[in-house]
């Protein structure tokens, strides 16, 4: 993804999420036109904004080749690695009478990060120990992405049973603003065996003391696709804390499209975080 992709995705968001909160603003001003005048905080919707922050336990799923070409490179299908998210909530109590309303629509504006590593076994391979002696050596091919997103979403959130416990559901829509891909090919067992250089790969490839190979250097995932969809599943538990709520939650984000345009990459994530949400 070039730089003036991130930069036009950067404005994008800006823009689809001050929309979102202006159009929040001006219907929560209509309902307090409607407010009666003997009573004027029954038919008042209360707003709550404040931070967001939590874990992403990130599953890429799905099947690709090593970007290099390698005929000897196998598939990849599942790969995972922690990741976490930040940013914003905006929320607008639902109901007539803010004291009793167990209903809302949150809206969120935040970056996340949603990384994974792959790992699948290599062949093995006969090798020579510096006393002449013969043995099996154990290798592995790796992928390490690097997807980084600012997303919005708007859920809608419902506590059960006249408590503070409660879930939402609702669609996430990022726009990718930096990722990358590297694949490399490493010697395992045994510890004092290495790789003998080959003409036909660069010099500066051979790390780890001739023991790991890059066979593709880190760069932008090919043909990424401008945005990713996703829905979102989640729990909570609200606890008041005078005009404050703090909010832990989890919950589930379930990737509908995928990464790249050639890659069958779909992203989830199990996530856990914080929200504090201040009354306004």
């Amino acid at each position: 993804m070039t730089v003036k992709q991130n930069k036009f995705h950067m404005v994008l968001f800006v823009l689809l999420f001050g929309c979102t909160l202006s159009t929040v603003s001006l219907f929560s001003q209509g309902s307090l036109e409607e407010e009666d005048p003997l009573n004027p905080l029954t038919k008042r919707t209360k707003i709550l904004i404040g931070p967001i922050i939590g874990y992403n336990g990130t599953s890429h799923s799905g099947s690709f080749q090593s970007i290099s070409g390698d005929d000897r490179c196998p598939n990849f299908s599942t790969g995972s690695n922690p990741g976490f998210y930040a940013g914003l909530t905006y929320e607008m109590q639902l109901g007539e009478e803010v004291a009793n309303s167990k209903s809302s629509i949150i809206f969120r504006g935040m970056y996340e990060s949603m990384p994974a590593f792959f790992e699948v076994p290599g062949a093995a391979y006969p090798s020579r120990l510096p006393n002449g002696t013969e043995v099996v050596s154990t290798t592995r091919h790796t992928t390490n992405i690097k997807y980084n997103m600012a997303t919005i979403e708007a859920v809608y959130k419902l506590n059960l049973f006249g408590s503070m416990f409660g879930f939402t559901v609702g669609p996430s829509i990022s726009f990718p603003i930096g990722s990358s891909v590297e694949q490399r090919f490493e010697l395992l067992e045994p510890n004092n065996v290495k790789f003998e250089p080959d003409s036909t790969i660069p010099a500066e490839r051979y790390i780890n003391f001739d023991r790991t190979i890059i066979t593709s250097p880190e760069g932008p995932i090919k043909e990424v696709n401008p945005f990713r969809f996703a829905v979102k599943f989640g729990v909570h538990y609200e606890f008041l804390v005078a005009r404050t709520l703090v909010v832990p939650h989890l919950g589930y984000n379930f990737g509908v499209t995928t990464t790249s345009s050639i890659d069958g990459v779909r992203i989830n994530a199990l996530q856990g975080g914080v929200e504090v949400r201040f009354a306004l």
